[in-house]
């Protein structure tokens, strides 16, 4: 018994558009980083989403209570433990070689959702850190 099988490529007019490959973007004092790259895991038991630039510096890691992907709203930046309906929100540098961090103590990160990553996205607008790494402003939209 033979079969055969033929196939037509049926060639749409316009191409499709390709998906975005940009994750966002973040700036420390109006200075866009580079490169972005970003990630999510679990910070001890807690939901963590973090984007860096080139040789993982600096580092943006955002934490919220949960260890599921946080849900639409405003989350108000706190200092300490994550607690339900908060984050916190880092930045590591290096200062003189060294790696040192530098927190923020108020603010807010908003998140929206629309199902599973990488269709997630967290933003927030004139935050300040301070700490070890320095003190700095920071405006970002990751998409994670």
């Amino acid at each position: 018994m033979f079969i055969a099988f033929s196939c037509k490529k049926n060639t749409p007019s316009s191409q499709p558009t390709p998906a975005p490959t940009s994750i966002g973007n973040l700036s420390v004092d109006g200075a866009a980083i580079s490169n972005l790259v970003h990630s999510y895991f679990m910070n001890g038991g807690n939901f963590a989403v973090i984007a860096y630039g080139s040789n993982s510096i600096p580092e943006l890691q955002v934490t919220f209570s949960g260890t599921t992907t946080p849900t639409y709203g405003t989350y108000a930046i706190t200092t300490g433990a994550v607690t339900y309906g908060k984050c916190t929100l880092t930045l590591s540098d290096t200062v003189a070689g060294t790696v040192s961090t530098s927190t923020a103590s108020s603010g807010y990160v908003n998140v929206t959702t629309s199902g599973t990553a990488p269709n997630n996205t967290l933003s927030f607008s004139n935050i300040t850190v301070a700490g070890g790494a320095g003190h700095h402003t920071l405006n970002a939209t990751i998409t994670y």
